[in-house]
């Protein structure tokens, strides 16, 4: 989990934010946008910022919270999503060709 504060401004009062980057965060923006979140292509700003909101696990928070993240958050948001967060770990072999298989959370429910 990742917790980013955010101060109070314009009136806005303080907040912490918790955001959980999960199989559940995955599907909800899969369901969304109907395409694979681990696809080939880049999202784009506006469906980064959807899978925020579908990551955020804080209840009752106004949508303005956007709005709100300065780039240091964002930049934290990425890097947990990129960061591994596990104990897992496998043996990349570079003489095999990369797949093309498509991962979608689907398919990740279905190896567990």
């Amino acid at each position: 989990m990742l917790t980013i504060h955010l101060s109070d401004s314009d009136g806005s009062d303080a907040v912490e934010l918790n955001f959980e980057h999960s199989l559940v965060s995955l599907s909800k923006w899969e369901s969304e946008h109907q395409k694979p979140f681990f696809g080939k292509d880049d999202k784009t700003k506006e469906e980064t910022a959807s899978y925020f909101k579908c990551m955020l696990i804080t209840e009752n928070v106004p949508d303005e919270f956007l709005n709100r993240l300065s780039q240091t958050d964002i930049k934290a948001l990425a890097s947990y999503i990129g960061d591994k967060q596990t104990a897992t770990w496998f043996r990349e072999d570079p003489t095999q060709k990369p797949s093309s298989e498509i991962v979608t959370s689907k398919l990740i429910y279905y190896w567990l």
